[in-house]
């Protein structure tokens, strides 16, 4: 892209969003920001066109690219999507530099007020269920990444129970969950409160990889 950048104030900002991005991995490294999330992700084409602006900043093959799938319609429309990802060939390029690791964040709180309470749990859980599936098929190591609030209407509630109630095969070692604000002093502002809750997490988590392991 030119220096001077001459397109919509939209495109001007997403350019410049990663120029920035470029410019922190060149001074702090590639980990300084590893993911990009796009919210409100509907189809293929809101992740290739964020796979594009990456590319021509030259951080495509040090970012993950997060489809973040939100309302009740696009998590039932994830699997679709992943799959037209999958079998597209720049993508896959993509995919086989990031080590075929793809991570997909599904959002609770949009669900939620989008469908109510009981529809999108159980979107949510038939969303990881096929996407689960989806990954399998193509040989893509899925990290599911919770969106989760602090209230139960946006998710919320024991970390620990939620890990476990996931559907088998969706945690493998891996899991990604969001800490909101409302909830962070209660869980981290006391060290041993803190310990405990995270020694909670990790149990969880390797109690459903080897429930996962066992098919």
């Amino acid at each position: 892209t030119p220096a001077r950048l001459d397109f919509s104030p939209e495109t001007n900002e997403m350019v410049e969003l990663f120029r920035l991005i470029r410019r922190a991995h060149e001074r702090l490294g590639p980990r300084a920001i590893d993911s990009y999330i796009i919210s409100m992700t509907a189809g293929a084409s809101d992740v290739l066109i964020v796979l594009l602006m990456a590319q021509d900043a030259g951080v495509a093959d040090a970012l993950d690219i997060v489809p973040l799938f939100e309302t009740v319609r696009d998590l039932e429309n994830a699997g679709a999507v992943m799959e037209a990802l999958f079998t597209n060939p720049v993508y896959l390029a993509h995919l086989r530099a990031r080590g075929m690791r793809q991570q997909v964040m599904i959002g609770y709180s949009d669900s939620n007020k989008d469908g109510g309470f009981l529809a999108a749990n159980w979107a949510l859980h038939r969303t990881q269920r096929t996407l689960v599936n989806v990954c399998n098929r193509h040989g893509v190591l899925l990290t599911l990444f919770h969106g989760r609030g602090g209230t139960i209407g946006r998710g919320g509630g024991p970390t620990n129970e939620a890990i476990l109630a996931q559907p088998s095969g969706s945690v493998r070692g891996s899991i990604k969950i969001t800490e909101q604000g409302e909830v962070v002093a209660d869980r981290f502002a006391n060290p041993h409160i803190a310990n405990r809750y995270l020694g909670q997490v990790c149990n969880a988590v390797l109690r459903a990889a080897h429930r996962s392991d066992q098919g």
